[in-house]
């Protein structure tokens, strides 16, 4: 996907651009869950770089969605954590929630990678791109003084080598890494990276697969929306299972493992090891054990990968080129989506000056690495936090708080310029709340997880008067001693005040400049009523019913029994 946006956007930058793929469209892959920050970006770069098509792609509700997309994907309304432990049925008090934007903002969507990445490879022919195929790259030899570039690819179609001359080539390559190995970019061994997993996944048969609600034996009392239309995460101390549903009658499942706490057993199969954890939780395998599956197992021992730095002699790496953190709260299509917004920048200013040294690209790789290391501890937190709800739940609250900053910050303050007020991920451009995340970070490695852990963590969280007044209103239950299920959700009756919170706190802590634009962009757009006026709106269940009866593609019943008082 990452190689597919940035040959749009340069297209558009009046580039010549050829994409060369190592296979064939369409073909398996992960990265099939969409977040708000997602969404938003996304829309950010089909405007900016006037690609009408990518605004209807990452939400489920669009007039003009592709049909390509029928089918194949999915409404996602949030993400839900259940909280396991071994040999016990999951307690619904061991349950959290984030919602997510509902319509007409979302909500956001699950979509098979596939068809995304083949309808983005159909755009090529209209963008002006060239496209090969089952290319083989032989090697890259790059000409520092004159700063260009020769890649040698063996294309099977034709069975010849042919020599292509380039002044940039992006490296969207991903675990492959091709040019990052070649470059020996990659550390051998991830030691810039908290986070150690491994993982199993592949696609199933929904059919097979109860309903997360009649498991559970209906619906939290909680909880607005339905499980099953939510990102569904099972969790459990050393490792976590994601369960993303398709329209299609198939379901992506996978199995995430801590490799501190639950190292590879090398004597099984992909296949025995999957379903030897499945059936350590009796709620987990009463969802998903009869699971069949429709693709292989993909089993990697590390997913982390780094690099040590995005560019060098011609050669621009992707974000999942550089580096891959982990499956855990969506966010690399969010990393990709961000880098390749700025990128276009950096890739027009190095063609106007014909200058494509490194200096170019220093500004961009210090807020990517600023926003890799917040990602890696937000995740890091969370994987050692998952033994005990009270802890993860501290953890939870503070991801979902970045999330909202993010997403005022990058909506209201957002600039064409690289800078990290715009760029920042989960709030890593707020210094006070990138230093929050880190001291919680180093709380849990420091100390055991435990109730006095929980209220250290909410200490700290409450340091901030952003955090703990926003909580005020936006996070039930957020008492580390509550025995009842978190939530955190825009869709309070307290919405307006939460939002005018976020934007009086934030607003202070802005220069000058800052402001201007902030207000330029809340007058001109009138973005902060219009929002303020969907928010109040949230809580109506009745409001959006009526409004999805006039959407083609309102075939869902996403709202729960219950209604959250």
């Amino acid at each position: 996907m990452a190689g597919s946006l940035a040959a749009l956007v340069c297209s558009q930058l009046k580039l010549k651009v050829l994409v060369v793929e190592i296979s064939k469209h369409p073909r398996f892959a992960i990265g099939e869950s969409t977040v708000p920050t997602t969404t938003a970006i996304i829309d950010a770069i089909s405007k900016k770089y006037n690609i009408p098509e990518l605004k209807n792609l990452t939400r489920y509700c669009t007039k003009n969605r592709p049909r390509i997309f029928d089918g194949k994907d999915y409404p996602k309304m949030g993400f839900w954590f259940g909280l396991h432990k071994e040999g016990e049925f999951l307690n619904v008090n061991d349950e959290l929630l984030f919602e997510a934007l509902d319509y007409p903002l979302g909500p956001d969507v699950h979509i098979k990678r596939e068809e995304l990445d083949m309808y983005l490879n159909s755009l090529y022919p209209k963008y002006g791109i060239d496209y090969v195929d089952n290319a083989k790259i032989f090697n890259h030899i790059y000409d520092c003084k004159n700063q260009i570039g020769q890649v040698s690819l063996k294309i099977k179609a034709i069975e010849e080598v042919k020599k292509i001359s380039t002044r940039l080539v992006l490296d969207c390559t991903g675990h492959s890494a091709h040019f990052a190995r070649e470059q020996d970019l990659l550390e051998q061994k991830v030691t810039s990276l908290h986070t150690n997993t491994r993982g199993i996944y592949a696609h199933f048969e929904s059919s097979c697969i109860d309903s997360l609600e009649n498991v559970m034996g209906g619906p939290n009392p909680f909880f607005r929306i339905k499980r099953d239309y939510t990102t569904m995460h099972h969790c459990f101390n050393g490792g976590w299972f994601w369960v993303i549903p398709f329209d299609d009658g198939n379901i992506s499942i996978g199995l995430v493992l801590d490799n501190n706490i639950n190292p590879p057993d090398l004597k099984l199969s992909p296949e025995e090891e999957f379903f030897k954890y499945i059936s350590k939780f009796p709620t987990v395998k009463k969802h998903i054990a009869k699971a069949r599956r429709t693709t292989k197992f993909v089993r990697k021992s590390r997913l982390q990968m780094y690099s040590k730095k995005i560019f060098s002699n011609g050669v621009v790496l992707s974000p999942h080129s550089a580096v891959f953190v982990d499956p855990l709260f969506s966010s690399g299509i969010l990393i990709s989506a961000d880098y390749i917004y700025h990128l276009g920048d950096v890739i027009n200013k190095c063609f106007k000056s014909n200058n494509f040294g490194q200096e170019n690209f220093e500004e961009l790789s210090k807020i990517f690495y600023r926003n890799v290391k917040h990602i890696d501890r937000i995740v890091d937190s969370s994987l050692k936090s998952f033994g005990d709800r009270r802890v993860f739940g501290q953890v939870f609250r503070t991801w979902a708080l970045g999330s909202i900053i993010h997403m005022f910050l990058f909506n209201y303050i957002r600039t064409d310029q690289i800078d990290s007020k715009s760029t920042g991920l989960y709030g890593s451009h707020y210094e006070k709340f990138y230093n929050c995340v880190k001291k919680i970070h180093e709380t849990i490695c420091k100390f055991p997880i435990n109730i006095d852990t929980a209220k250290e963590l909410h200490f700290i969280l409450s340091e901030y008067s952003l955090s703990s007044q926003c909580n005020k209103y936006a996070a039930k239950f957020e008492d580390p001693e509550s025995e009842l299920p978190y939530l955190f959700t825009y869709k309070v009756n307290n919405s307006k005040a939460v939002l005018n919170l976020v934007y009086k706190h934030l607003f202070s802590n802005m220069n000058l400049f800052d402001k201007a634009r902030f207000l330029k962009r809340t007058i001109t757009m009138h973005t902060l009523p219009i929002l303020q006026n969907y928010l109040t709106r949230w809580f109506s269940n009745k409001y959006f019913l009526k409004r999805l009866k006039n959407i083609s593609r309102a075939k869902h019943d996403w709202y729960s029994t219950t209604d959250m008082k």
